[in-house]
């Protein structure tokens, strides 16, 4: 399907500028940005932004996959962190991969089967 739209140029600028960081063609991240929808704008700084956002757009509750939130919320953070310590082209590689992943996320390999993947013979022998 083919659709055409008149956004506002603001918001036309605020596309093109994160496609361009992200380093895609514009209509392959808005096409991504409708798939997984947008990201806040300004992004939330502290735990009590990213509670208040999650508040604001019904998220608290709605992962019972998480058995320890507490335990969650540190593994993020840790996370996070790290990814303060990044270089500039591991960053642009690693909001690649973001991109990818909520772009396609049924399209991912469980650490289990990476682990096999590594550990199969090169030669085909075993």
């Amino acid at each position: 399907m083919s659709l055409t739209l008149d956004l506002p140029p603001e918001l036309e600028t605020e596309l093109a500028a994160e496609a361009a960081r992200l380093r895609l063609p514009i209509a392959e991240y808005v096409l991504r940005v409708l798939a997984v929808g947008r990201l806040p704008n300004p992004m939330p700084r502290t735990g009590a932004e990213v509670v208040a956002y999650w508040e604001r757009e019904g998220l608290l509750g709605t992962r019972p996959d998480i058995t320890d939130p507490s335990g969650h919320s540190r593994a993020l953070r840790e996370k996070a962190e790290m990814r303060e310590r990044l270089s500039e082209p591991q960053k642009r590689e690693l909001d690649r991969r973001i991109a990818e992943l909520e772009a396609n996320p049924q399209n991912v390999r469980t650490w289990e089967e990476i682990k096999a993947h590594v550990r199969e013979p090169k030669d085909g022998s075993r």
